[in-house]
């Protein structure tokens, strides 16, 4: 659980709350593993999760409606 916490505290939203806060959160998150051009989310649509990039990196495209792939 000490990784999940360490990752979750990099962000500046986490990083003064507490361990058992953050260790709540950890034991609800999943990690998902995504393929180069996969698309996650595109806008106007509702979202069902919250994404944290742990390692990789994503392309946002704005074209008046913007597409997030990884």
């Amino acid at each position: 659980m000490g990784t999940e916490l360490e990752f979750l505290r990099q962000f500046e939203i986490f990083s003064k709350a507490s361990d058992s806060l953050l260790s709540r959160l950890a034991t609800r998150a999943t990690t998902r593993k995504y393929g180069s051009n996969h698309l996650v989310v595109r806008q106007g649509e509702k979202p069902d999760y919250v994404y944290f990039i742990r390692s990789g990196c994503v392309k946002v495209i704005d074209t008046h409606s913007w597409i997030l792939y990884v």
